[in-house]
């Protein structure tokens, strides 16, 4: 009988001891998973989504600069705010004031349009017969139907377009002025001006025109990140006809808002 105990006291012991070891080896396989799988799946998604963020770079320390690669998309995108391909022929003079230092939100609203305009895609804007417009003419020389063609058929882009360009770049504080028009260009042969009857910008255009001697060249040159702050380095080299008058270094700043979106605050001239 007494044997017949110990052979229980053993059995359950075993039992017991069997258990614990399980329940060990489940919370150790469970820990390696976690911390070799999961976590890591975890982090690698969280860097997925900072790179299709394509500016929120990880970033504990708030003051310390870091390079961002001047190729990538989110840099990319914020340069194209202040800069584009468009502009490439235009002098920095009638793209910008002159001066050293511009606060974005600072500069008249003729030059914050300029801005706005190089941001249009063609493929948001529309087309209109000219004879449907009113009024047919404004700042008395351009007209919506160029050299009489009372059948021509010229571009529109949607107020709502206009806007969201405009925010996008200013913030979302932003205020747009439809009573300033779009200057389209240096030698200012045509304006998009605010129709109210149709809620668009309307192509206007001038018989007439003239010539650019001066041009610019532009190289993104250095992106870096500190805080919420971006900033783009850009140098600038002008010409006059063919001939190389000179090199200009500029930083362009832009400012975190809302934790995704970044807006234009300064431009600066720094050489």
């Amino acid at each position: 009988m007494s044997g017949e105990k110990e052979t229980k006291k053993e059995n359950r012991s075993i039992i017991v001891l069997t258990i614990i070891l399980l329940l060990g080896l489940l919370g150790t396989s469970g820990y390696i998973i976690y911390d070799k799988v999961l976590k890591n799946q975890s982090s690698t998604t969280i860097e997925e989504k900072n790179k299709k963020d394509n500016i929120n770079i990880n970033d504990n320390d708030k003051n310390t600069e870091k390079n961002l690669d001047i190729n990538s998309p989110g840099v990319q995108e914020l340069y194209s705010k202040v800069s584009s391909n468009r502009d490439g022929h235009f002098s920095t003079a009638w793209m910008w004031p002159q001066q050293d230092k511009i606060i974005a939100n600072e500069l008249d609203e003729a030059s914050k349009m300029k801005l706005v305009y190089i941001n249009v895609k063609k493929d948001r804007m529309s087309s209109l017969n000219c004879s449907t417009i009113v009024p047919q003419s404004i700042d008395q020389k351009f007209m919506a139907c160029p050299s009489g063609e009372s059948n021509s058929i010229i571009y529109s882009i949607d107020k709502a377009e206009i806007e969201r360009i405009y925010k996008d770049i200013f913030g979302k504080n932003a205020t747009l002025d439809t009573s300033v028009n779009i200057e389209t260009h240096e030698i200012s042969v045509e304006k998009y001006s605010y129709v109210p009857s149709i809620d668009k910008y309307v192509l206007y255009t001038f018989a007439g025109g003239g010539t650019i001697g001066k041009s610019t060249t532009k190289t993104l040159t250095k992106a870096t990140k500190i805080g919420d702050e971006i900033k783009i380095y850009e140098e600038l080299t002008n010409f006059d006809l063919d001939e190389k008058i000179g090199t200009e270094q500029y930083v362009y700043t832009f400012k975190l808002e809302d934790d995704i979106h970044y807006y234009f605050y300064s431009r600066e001239k720094i050489q």
